[in-house]
């Protein structure tokens, strides 16, 4: 028994001197850490995209956006205006530039908050009486809390939960809705390499009464991505609302569908850009928006 014992323990020795070596070869090393981190940080880049839909933020990560756009619309209003009342042709044109910030609370949950600064100017034909008016300043401020509670795997989609507010900050009508505003959605992003499948649907309350009460809405997104290369990404998505329960007959159940184009583009480790072109697809949508978007991400 005694040789048993100790013929085990000379094999266990020559065991683990020839295994040895390669139990501390394969430990990761610093360069190994190093590749992995490089190559999650390049696939963040790359579904920059889909900031909108899922968090891709950090903990402690924060992100600055800035957001300018253009658009017009041209619609037949039900207009009120000293002694004349009628349906009038109605232009308005919207510029707009919003800055953005992100931060990372846990890897899975990040807050936003949106500061809009807005030009507006608005045209109405009621007959042969001509009106026109304009107003600048701040916007409706706005801000957001997104959650990702299941990371996407072979068979599931990322699934994400968001909270979204808005305040009265900007004077109505043309600079803001003079409501406060709150909203839930809930967002759903799958991969098909090198093609990405989203879309969320979500419900915003009006916190209006009265014959002020604007509706409330229900949300809805669709849209798909891909990716050309490392650096550049392409979008296209569906974006639709309707206005439900407001006070206003003509606003009630409004459908508001527009399609929108985008190319994400990264121009240095940290900063991208992405311009786009949305045009609408219902009378109550706007009929052209252009713009573009500049994020970037403090280290």
């Amino acid at each position: 028994m005694t040789r048993v014992v100790r013929a085990r323990a000379v094999m266990l020795v020559v065991v683990a001197g020839v295994l040895g070596p390669c139990i501390v070869w394969a430990q990761p090393s610093k360069e190994d850490k190093d590749v992995r981190e490089e190559a999650e940080e390049a696939q963040r880049a790359m579904d920059l995209f889909l900031r909108e839909q899922k968090v891709l933020i950090r903990r402690g990560e924060v992100w600055f956006e800035l957001n300018s756009l253009y658009s017009t619309d041209t619609r037949d209003d039900f207009v009120v205006s000293g002694s004349a009342i009628g349906f009038a042709k109605v232009l308005t044109r919207v510029a707009e530039a919003s800055l953005v910030a992100r931060y990372g609370l846990l890897n899975d949950l990040g807050v936003d908050l949106r500061v809009p600064f807005v030009y507006a100017s608005q045209e109405i034909n009621l007959g042969g009486t001509r009106l026109r008016k304009e107003d600048y300043g701040l916007g409706d401020v706005g801000g957001g809390l997104k959650y990702q509670v299941w990371r996407e795997g072979p068979g599931t989609p990322d699934i994400v939960l968001s909270l979204e507010g808005r305040a009265p900050t900007g004077k109505e009508p043309l600079l803001g809705t003079g409501h406060w505003s709150v909203g839930a959605t809930i967002g759903l992003v799958k991969t098909f390499d090198p093609v990405v499948l989203f879309g969320r649907v979500g419900y915003a309350a009006s916190l209006g009464d009265g014959a002020d009460d604007p509706g409330d809405v229900v949300a809805y997104q669709f849209g798909i991505g891909y990716s050309l290369n490392d650096r550049v990404s392409l979008t296209t998505q569906l974006t639709g609302a309707v206005v439900v329960d407001g006070a206003n007959v003509q606003d009630t159940n409004r459908e508001i569908i527009s399609l929108q184009f985008s190319v994400t583009m990264r121009v240095t480790k940290h900063l991208f850009m992405e311009p786009f072109v949305a045009v609408g697809l219902t009378q109550a949508a706007r009929d052209v928006i252009v713009g573009v978007s500049v994020p970037y991400q403090f280290k």
